[in-house]
């Protein structure tokens, strides 16, 4: 089977109004696991919107570039102040798409760049067989190749790593994609609710 295009866009997100100006900046960790174009189960880990960037919802800081809150009394991203290039969580070749994750992470704005580039001599010597020495607490897994197969799990630590060295995670969730349509994500975290809305379509 030769597969489609899927597309999978951020529609939407929803933060708790108790929430504090100083850990309203946020960076998302998306991990999506689907079938390829040949039937066989793959998983891709996606950094929203990128490893040195963030969305910025602090309303002290409404004049910066990145400020993507609606207002001062909505706890919640304008959207049409995000891109369409910002909003594309994945495009891929694909027989169907499986499930999906996100980590929503409060960003340490503090050298935040300095902390990827640190974690990145860890990366590299856990990439030549060093992992074990360098990187104690690397998540246990097994050779196999199915859907969680420890070169999944590796690179899933890493974007982790990488995203958010110090970084606190606010909120976590996954669903179970059938169709394509519309999700929502959503449920209790640090400080409150959160939602997550993104859809699943194909080009």
């Amino acid at each position: 089977m030769a597969g489609r295009t899927y597309t999978l866009r951020l529609n939407g997100f929803k933060f708790p109004e108790d929430l504090g100006d100083d850990k309203a900046n946020f960076r998302f960790t998306v991990d999506v696991r689907y079938l390829d174009a040949r039937g066989k189960p793959v998983e891709k880990h996606v950094v929203m919107p990128s490893l040195d960037d963030y969305w910025e919802c602090d309303r002290r800081r409404a004049k910066e570039p990145n400020y993507v809150r609606k207002s001062a009394t909505s706890p919640m991203f304008n959207m049409g102040k995000i891109d369409d290039w910002e909003r594309l969580i994945l495009m891929v070749q694909a027989e169907a798409i499986h499930s999906v994750r996100f980590r929503v992470f409060d960003v340490d704005r503090k050298d935040a760049w300095d902390q990827v580039q640190h974690v990145l001599g860890s990366v590299a010597a856990a990439l030549i067989g060093r992992a074990g020495q360098l990187i104690p607490d690397i998540p246990a897994v097994s050779w196999d190749d199915t859907l969680g197969n420890a070169t999944e799990d590796l690179e899933s630590w890493i974007v982790q790593k990488m995203a958010a060295q110090k970084d606190q995670v606010l909120f976590r969730g996954s669903v179970r994609t059938k169709r394509e349509q519309e999700y929502k994500i959503s449920g209790s975290g640090r400080h409150g609710k959160y939602e997550v809305r993104f859809e699943v379509g194909s080009e």
